[in-house]
């Protein structure tokens, strides 16, 4: 089982952002841990920066990857190891995989 935390720049994944992704293969401890910057025109909740403390700076920082980059990284590294892609953590049907859903659905988008 795959266990995963996203941080984003607030609640709505079609406006907001994903700016951090960390996750655990529970059978093995091995981790994927990936920050990205706000992609496009998408908002910056003041109140969700003091959730997860990062700042807009932070998020807005073009050294970083793209999300949909950091995505493709995480897909690398969670089909590989023969990892059961069982996925758990906190609110995770219900919020991070929203956001993941999010990025594919424009990667998809922009493949094609």
């Amino acid at each position: 089982m795959i266990v995963l935390d996203i941080e984003t720049t607030g609640l709505d994944p079609h406006k907001h952002c994903m700016v951090s992704l960390g996750a655990v293969d529970y059978d093995t401890g091995e981790e994927f841990y990936g920050e990205c910057r706000v992609m496009g025109r998408r908002a910056i909740d003041a109140f969700a920066l003091g959730v997860n403390g990062y700042t807009e700076a932070q998020c807005l920082d073009v050294n970083k990857e793209l999300p949909h980059e950091m995505y493709r990284r995480f897909l690398d590294w969670a089909l590989t190891g023969k990892r059961d892609l069982l996925v758990g953590g906190q609110q995770v049907g219900a919020f991070d995989l929203l956001f993941l859903k999010d990025v594919h659905l424009s990667l998809a988008a922009h493949d094609h």
